[in-house]
């Protein structure tokens, strides 16, 4: 064992302080029975449609030292029978954090599965090797320690110890823990070979960045680990949350034909291939931007035993200012912050009175495409070659509420500047659509300033890449510090900042900003000799409505 004398002295210290408290709590639980009632209760409980009871009798929320506060969420339920029933199983167990995955997976699953017989060597794996022995630790404490275990399937004595990294039951099974950085070859105790292997929290985003890395412990999980199987058992758990792209998961479920880049990681998913299974569940059962304290008809928690709407609510507002995290770690969607645009190329700016730009050009992008998508729209100012964005929208809503936001924006603009000009992204096809409704908002709201439609045929990550980063990181695009009042300025400002080719972020405002841009250069001419922008098509002139 490489572990320091500091990290080998907190372990003992901490398996002493729980050893003694759990064989105390434990040994005055156990109830009277007669042999013919304990052995009934063992067979019901040994049965994997009643996992949640068994979970919960020997470790859970029925014992006087609980390792959950609840009641199993189903997903625990299925998961175990899936092990159960499945020699030969690689199952993928992405869920959120908070979700219990590894309490199970490194507990409950392996107690079950060694006393219904069906797996006799275990081997757990962590992100290290201190890791990896924490969790040896607790199973090892359960077994010497844990009353209710020892009086129902007799003395679990220990030989070997988890601070040598392996140890063995008075049944002859045997159970052992490993780093993803340690030597996994030649995996065989007791004349066994390995039967059941938990693959425990092993993503990090730093060796993400090291593709090779990566490869090298994908190929050793999948033919140093796996290769190493009996030919009796092949049950692999692979317990994380997916927060990081082109990491160890994304690299093991493309190994057993998921592509994840094609699974709508937003929404709970369960999906079989042949010998392997995808548990993918998150905190609640829709995406985190579509649901909020209004709607709570159309979404639940997926662990509803231990969260409640409220519960899941709190969690999204603390993290509201890092989706990144909240995304990552609770939704399984991965989120690229700041790898194109980073926060200080988002330059603030007082901005000049209406009646002093060139020229003002409003884009908006309709999200005709998909309801979970934002309605964005960019204005931008422009004066002496500077462009300035001085309003947003960009919110999920009707189109109607869009509608109403521009002929009022329009119309508190033209009292002081007729140089607007306002365009919509739009197909033939979607054309004929929303003509109809830019013309019927027109007259509802009263005033007759219709956006263009105009087509893009560009790439649209293509088309952000290459027209915003040049602008911000030259300066020449800046965002007016009136922003800071706008309620949809820090949802448009999280799309900036996370906009990567390829992402699962929305885009939304970048791409109607980019739009908005690429329109005002047909109305700008830059001089030869200097740097001031002149705007020979449209004059400027005080006056009202149109």
């Amino acid at each position: 064992m490489n572990l320091s004398k500091k990290e080998l002295a907190e372990l003992y210290e901490r398996f002493r302080e729980r050893s003694a408290y759990i064989a105390h709590a434990t040994v005055d639980s156990i109830i009277r029975e007669t042999d013919d009632d304990k052995e009934k209760r063992i067979n019901h409980l040994l049965k994997p449609d009643n996992y949640n009871q068994f979970f919960n009798y020997y470790f859970g929320k029925d014992t006087p030292i609980p390792m959950a506060d609840s009641d199993c969420a189903w997903y625990h339920t299925a998961i175990y029978k899936d092990l159960y029933d499945n020699n030969y199983i690689t199952l993928f167990n992405l869920i959120f954090r908070g979700g219990a995955k590894s309490t199970h997976a490194n507990l409950g699953y392996i107690l079950g599965l060694k006393q219904s017989q069906k797996a006799k060597f275990f081997l757990v794996v962590g992100a290290n090797e201190l890791r990896a022995t924490m969790l040896l630790q607790d199973l090892q404490l359960q077994f010497e320690c844990n009353a209710r275990i020892n009086d129902d399937f007799g003395n679990q004595k220990v030989y070997g110890s988890w601070a040598d990294g392996i140890f063995e039951t008075t049944d002859r099974c045997t159970f052992m823990a490993l780093g993803i950085d340690q030597p996994f070859r030649g995996l065989r105790a007791n004349g066994h070979r390995l039967e059941y292997v938990s693959i425990d929290d092993v993503e990090d985003k730093k060796r993400a960045q090291n593709q090779r890395l990566v490869r090298e412990i994908v190929e050793k999980i999948t033919g140093d680990i796996q290769g190493a199987f009996s030919k009796r058992s092949e049950r692999t758990i692979i317990n994380n949350n997916y927060f990081v792209e082109k990491g160890i998961i994304e690299g093991l479920l493309d190994k057993k034909g998921f592509n994840i880049k094609k699974i709508d990681t937003k929404h709970n998913q369960v999906l079989t291939h042949k010998y392997a299974k995808l548990y993918l569940i998150n905190l609640t059962t829709q995406y985190f931007d579509y649901i909020n304290n209004k709607n709570i008809k159309i979404w639940q928690p997926s662990w509803p035993e231990r969260y409640t709407h409220d519960d899941c609510l709190r969690k999204i507002e603390q993290y509201a200012y890092n989706k990144e995290i909240l995304s990552g770690e609770y939704y399984n969607t991965p989120i690229n912050a700041g790898k194109k645009i980073r926060p200080e190329m988002i330059k603030m700016v007082k901005p000049l009175p209406l009646n002093e730009y060139d020229i003002i050009v409003e884009n908006w992008d309709l999200a005709y495409s998909d309801s979970a998508c934002y309605k964005a729209k960019a204005t931008i100012a422009i004066k002496n070659g500077q462009i300035t964005v001085i309003d947003i929208f960009c919110r999920q809503t009707d189109i109607l509420t869009a509608m109403e936001y521009h002929y009022r924006k329009a119309s508190e603009i033209l009292l002081h500047n007729s140089a607007l000009i306002s365009y919509y992204d739009a197909s033939v096809a979607q054309e004929a659509i929303y003509e109809h409704q830019w013309l019927m908002a027109a007259k509802k709201f009263g005033s007759y300033h219709i956006p263009l439609p105009q087509k893009s045929n560009v790439d649209k990550y293509i088309k952000i890449d290459t027209t915003l980063i040049g602008v911000l990181t030259s300066g020449v695009l800046a965002f007016a510090d009136t922003l800071d009042n706008n309620p949809d300025w820090h949802e448009a400002k999280a799309q900036l900042l996370n906009f990567e080719k390829g992402g699962k972020y929305p885009v939304d405002f970048p791409d109607a900003l980019a739009d908005a841009i690429i329109k005002a250069q047909e109305f700008t001419i830059v001089g030869n000799n200097s740097d001031q922008l002149i705007t020979p098509v449209i004059g400027k002139r005080k006056r009202g409505l149109y």
